[in-house]
């Protein structure tokens, strides 16, 4: 569910699919990704798509740090969530509290046999590494945690340290497509 780019050079992209949501990038009208493209689950929690090759133009690169996030869609799910990553974007401080946000799909389910008890986290689109956006609804999905430990946080990370080590930005673009009807609670 997260790929990311970077201007100075490519570097690996990945995209995570999970059991409820789908990867659908459109750029400029025209190109759309085709998710029958995503390999069957092999026990990985992500897949290499498009040959490991970003779908960022170079229309789309810049050393220009930003950030974007769409509206919430009627049913009250958040859709795209696109920056260009820069020091300058990343946080100063501890990550804040999340839990009055209350993304669509959202249950509080807790089994012992889950890693850290509950079965849904609250899922930054864009990691707050990144972007320091804490409680921001249209930046947060409800995901699995396998998700989000073994699908998106690996790779947020990465591309945190390699802003931080580098001082280069990372291209950065994650949209969300429920599979059902998903309102927000």
């Amino acid at each position: 569910m997260s790929a990311c780019g970077q201007a100075a050079k490519q570097e690996p992209i990945v995209s995570a699919s999970t059991e409820l949501h789908q990867v659908d990038l459109v750029l400029a009208g025209t190109l759309v990704f085709d998710l029958a493209s995503v390999p069957a689950y092999s026990g990985q929690p992500y897949a290499i798509v498009n040959d490991n090759k970003p779908y960022f133009t170079d229309a789309d690169l810049t050393a220009v740090s930003f950030e974007t996030y769409s509206d919430l869609d009627s049913l009250g799910r958040c859709g795209v969530a696109y920056a260009s990553v820069g020091k300058d974007l990343m946080p100063t401080e501890e990550r804040g509290f999340i839990g009055q946000v209350k993304p669509s799909g959202w249950h509080t389910i807790k089994y012992d046999n889950v890693d850290g008890k509950y079965l849904y986290n609250r899922c930054h689109l864009i990691g707050y590494q990144l972007t320091a956006e804490n409680a921001n609804e249209k930046n947060l999905i409800t995901g699995t945690r396998y998700l989000n430990v073994q699908g998106m946080l690996p790779f947020e990370n990465m591309a945190a340290d390699y802003v931080k080590e580098t001082g280069n930005h990372v291209l950065y673009r994650v949209t969300a497509r429920l599979l059902e009807q998903t309102r927000r609670q």
